[in-house]
């Protein structure tokens, strides 16, 4: 008697995404930063992780101001910018290889990483330890992708799941301002600055700064 053959799940889509390909090379800062630096947001003296940190736009910038600059980032995208990380931890900066204990530092940056995450249990993971690592009282810099700024929905990328699979094998998922607002403050956080589309629920970029309380 023939047994019936098990059936095998489909690989879900998330499977094929290459997350180093999200990395891209800038010239210098992203906004965000910078604005919350002029608005005097990220205090002198203060140490930052930056989680996502890819070419080191943010991590340079602030490290030239005279902060203590920690960084987390893949493997992949460190070997890639081998130069960049190279220079940025002679000169006292860190490359960690695992999340901090909680209530490091007092404050964490995080540009344009969330949205590449495929996997919605690991974007909530990712938010858990962005707000776990600040101090209470510090600041949290989060960039996301808003609506108006994802092609992908046109035809130029596949869905899969809340978002898309670009060509180049990323994934993006696009944020509204109430959306990334409220996960930020069921988390404990409090919105301090929303920069960008602060008068839009579905921007092109949304920049925000969020304290812990």
């Amino acid at each position: 008697m023939n047994q019936p053959r098990p059936k095998i799940p489909p690989k879900h889509c998330c499977s094929e995404v290459i997350p180093e390909n999200s990395a891209r090379s800038f010239s210098g800062p992203a906004a965000l930063v910078k604005k919350a630096l002029r608005d005097k947001l990220i205090p002198r003296g203060s140490s930052v992780l930056e989680v996502g940190a890819g070419c080191l736009r943010n991590s340079n910038f602030l490290q030239r101001k005279g902060y203590r600059v920690s960084v987390i980032e893949l493997e992949a995208v460190a070997r890639r910018y081998r130069r960049e990380y190279s220079r940025f931890l002679e000169i006292g900066g860190k490359l960690l290889s695992s999340w901090p204990p909680p209530q490091s530092f007092d404050v964490v940056v995080s540009t344009f990483t969330l949205e590449t995450i495929c996997m919605k249990g690991e974007r909530n993971e990712h938010l858990n330890r962005l707000v776990q690592s600040v101090r209470t009282g510090g600041h949290i810099l989060i960039g996301v992708r808003g609506p108006k700024d994802v092609k992908t929905s046109v035809g130029k990328g596949r869905k899969c799941g809340d978002g898309y699979i670009t060509p180049l094998k990323t994934f993006i998922k696009p944020f509204t301002v109430g959306e990334i607002s409220n996960q930020l403050e069921i988390r404990g956080t409090r919105i301090t600055k929303l920069y960008g589309g602060a008068r839009q629920n579905a921007p092109k970029i949304i920049e925000i700064v969020a304290k812990k309380t």
